[in-house]
């Protein structure tokens, strides 16, 4: 048996790549990144305003000068004025663009205005562009900021937005069935009997896969017979990317499950990990068809504990 960390490293450096994909802005969803995010321009891309207020030379501040002529208004989504006499001032709104020949914004809090001029009512000892997000301040052009490797959150999709992506490149999702196993399992509609139960594994799992974006998850429950499980993984490595068992895998009799994958050459990788619950947890690769398999504990608790610790914090989702 290994450690879970080790378990972990084995499961990412020998995944089978399944290519990439592209996805778009319009359906943003969890995804691997195949690519590297760079900026466009710089953030922001000019001097803005960062407070209501007025727009005025520092110098004139500096000087002593307590009142402007309020030559124009700065709003938000219109290129930057000029400030045509050093001793008026440029009413400006947050986000709109410091005017050009302005490097001082004094926020409303400290001004009155009125008779179409803006007076300086409470004095403040204020730098040099105070109250001003400088261009490039936060990003500059060509600059990286989401990493290929990422798996991209909601916020990161605003991102995106802002640097104007509309589709990035990801690491594809592979297809994908659950495999239930066991005798005792019956469909949920049906009433068991006190020595059978009712599957629902299969149902937790898919949905766990569908909420990080997979799209392609089927499942199926199989028997505890070594012929029918034999000749269904046969079929399964042809029409799927990743198989994952549930039960099967632990040392009882009817644990047919490693000694299958054992006939059809799959490597093994993980039999066994050092913790409670999951301790049988399997991880193999059948290299012929680049097919991950993921054998997970039959109770409940224990396969949702190994599909979040060692599938989907592993692979591209």
């Amino acid at each position: 048996m290994i450690d879970p960390d080790r378990a972990t490293s084995l499961i990412r450096d020998n995944l089978p790549n399944w290519g990439e994909d592209d996805l778009d802005l319009a359906h943003p969803r969890h995804g691997t990144l195949a690519m590297t995010i760079t900026t466009d321009r710089d953030y922001p891309p000019i001097d803005r305003v960062m407070m209501d207020g007025i727009a005025v030379m520092w110098e004139e501040y500096q000087q002593g000068r307590r009142e402007f002529i309020i030559s124009a208004t700065a709003t938000p989504g219109k290129p930057p004025l000029l400030l045509q006499e050093h001793t008026a001032a440029i009413e400006v709104m947050t986000g709109a663009p410091l005017p050009v020949g302005c490097d001082l914004v004094i926020p409303y809090e400290y001004v009155t205005v009125r008779n179409s001029k803006a007076y300086i009512v409470q004095e403040k000892n204020w730098l040099p562009y105070a109250h001003a997000h400088r261009r490039g301040s936060d990003l500059t052009a060509q600059q990286s900021i989401l990493q290929e490797g990422r798996i991209l959150q909601p916020t990161d999709w605003g991102i995106l937005a802002s640097l104007g992506y509309t589709q990035v490149r990801v690491k594809r999702l592979p297809s994908t069935l659950i495999i239930s196993t066991g005798d005792e399992l019956i469909p949920p509609q049906q009433t068991p009997q006190s020595y059978q139960l009712r599957q629902s594994n299969i149902y937790a799992l898919r949905s766990a896969f569908l909420k990080h974006g997979y799209q392609e998850v089927d499942t199926i429950v199989l028997p505890d017979d070594y012929q029918v499980l034999k000749e269904h993984y046969q079929q399964a490595t042809q029409n799927y990317e990743q198989l994952i068992y549930t039960g099967g895998i632990s040392k009882g009799k009817y644990d047919f499950l490693p000694a299958i994958w054992s006939e059809m050459e799959v490597t093994c990788y993980i039999h066994g990990v050092k913790q409670r619950p999951g301790k049988p947890f399997y991880f193999g690769v059948d290299h012929k068809y680049q097919t991950a398999i993921f054998g997970l504990p039959g109770n409940p608790v224990s396969s949702l504990i190994c599909l979040y610790r060692y599938v989907l914090s592993t692979t591209p989702c």
